[in-house]
């Protein structure tokens, strides 16, 4: 079976490009390119990749999860693949083909994504439950780490008010990173959630593509199919926001990870790292 390869990006457009290079045609590729991008779309020389421009996604929006949930709902509509894997726009590939093709074959039934219960103590106050509990009215047009005094202060009086959404549609909630590699069994069990159901929970949350995904698959009957590691490699540095840009410096972990995508690597300021990653793991 082939496997397909859902990215979300916003920047950087023509490094794309080289990801999709690293593939063959057993390898579908979907791609949702931010509103926001003023790139041109980059052009395929190929009949397996589908471009997206749908939704304009600021940080921490749910139009982010959404932008994912409709790049599984076409991969999974269309049928036939053993996996979906999805990406950022600055990931990469780090194991060999061969690797990818017989790791996840049609015989491995098992999810791939980062999780842990909520709450989450790393997560903040609430554990992570700030980010469903209320609404983050101004999330899907402002950047709130640039912005968003107005969001900051409704957040401060639903706090102060004792408001907390309904959370029951789920016994248990769970968070962790929101790129993860889902067998066809997993993929089934979030688009069964439905497009409609799941824009209505996540309307005015934030990074919600950072629970929904988790929380679906772990309230399903197959939650034994769901293994912890998302086989994503990211490196943090000690109290920081976001994962570390990765660098040459980082070629010795990336080379002894188990983990089948690295990120983030940014394509001009990492041109030595890639190319040894190409050179010595890839053989391109």
């Amino acid at each position: 079976m082939k496997q397909a390869i859902l990215i979300t990006a916003y920047k950087d457009l023509s490094f794309l490009q080289r990801i999709v290079s690293c593939f063959d045609e057993d390898f579908d590729f979907y791609i949702h390119i931010d509103k926001k991008c003023k790139e041109p779309n980059p052009v395929f020389e190929c009949d397996h990749v589908v471009v997206l421009k749908k939704y304009r996604i600021e940080w921490g929006s749910e139009r982010h999860l959404w932008a994912m949930f409709d790049l599984l709902g076409m991969a999974y509509k269309k049928g036939g693949y053993s996996y979906y894997h999805i990406i950022t726009g600055s990931d990469y590939p780090i194991k060999a083909l061969s690797e990818f093709k017989s790791f996840f074959s049609e015989g491995n039934r098992k999810s791939y994504i980062e999780y842990h219960l909520l709450p989450r103590e790393s997560w903040g106050t609430e554990g992570g439950f700030e980010r469903i509990r209320y609404y983050w009215i101004g999330n899907q047009w402002l950047d709130l780490r640039r912005s968003g005094k107005a969001t900051r202060w409704l957040l401060k009086l639903q706090r102060k008010l004792g408001f907390s959404r309904n959370l029951s549609a789920f016994g248990q909630w769970y968070g962790g990173g929101g790129y993860c590699s889902l067998s066809d069994k997993g993929v089934d069990c979030i688009c069964s959630f439905g497009r409609k159901r799941l824009h209505r929970l996540s309307l005015y949350t934030h990074c919600a593509e950072e629970i929904f995904f988790q929380t679906i698959l772990l309230n399903s009957p197959d939650r034994s199919q769901v293994c912890e590691d998302s086989l994503h490699l990211s490196v943090w540095e000690k109290d920081a926001a976001s994962p570390k840009v990765l660098d040459e410096s980082d070629f010795e972990t990336i080379a002894k990870s188990n983990c089948f995508f690295a990120r983030k690597i940014d394509a001009a300021h990492s041109s030595l790292l890639l190319q040894r990653i190409d050179d010595e793991i890839l053989k391109l």
